[in-house]
């Protein structure tokens, strides 16, 4: 037992020896005055995950989509003959879960997006179904509005 106590006194006064014989050549790195950060307060918060700034030249098919990175088809591709509703999410924040016809990708729509390439606008998200508002030209060059409700489905 005496000698486990004896053991890091010894190793103190070891370290100590060797650290006075250095002398003017010892080393102590905490008295720099000078660093590589010029302001400290421009640091990011580490809590925070960093921004992304897209590329200026942006490619078709590329993983970064709105400053996110993904590999998801927007809902741009989808068309209103081709989605079935596969249920809604009713709350403060309306959203439903719809996908195509060959059911390969499930997308999560609200209140406000656009899909069939912009021309037509999700407007109302209900307990039944969705409503579709298409703006299109008629024959007599007047602009109307089509109205698409699709109700849930299997």
């Amino acid at each position: 037992m005496m000698k486990l106590l004896l053991l890091p006194f010894i190793l103190f006064f070891i370290s100590d020896i060797y650290c006075q014989e250095e002398g003017e050549n010892k080393v102590n790195f905490f008295d720099r005055e000078e660093t590589s950060i010029k302001n400290p307060m421009k640091l990011r918060d580490p809590f925070k995950a960093p921004k992304i700034e897209p590329p200026k030249d942006k490619a078709e098919g590329s993983l970064l989509q709105e400053g996110v990175y993904t590999n998801r088809t927007p809902p741009s591709d989808l068309t209103l003959d081709t989605i079935k509703v596969a249920g809604v999410l009713l709350g403060n924040n309306r959203r439903a879960i719809v996908h195509g016809t060959n059911k390969t990708q499930t997308y999560t729509l609200k209140e406000g997006m656009k899909i069939s390439g912009g021309n037509v606008e999700l407007k109302a998200i209900l307990p039944g179904g969705v409503i579709f508002v298409e703006k299109i030209t008629n024959i007599y060059g007047q602009t109307e509005y089509l109205e698409t409700v699709i109700p849930i489905s299997n």
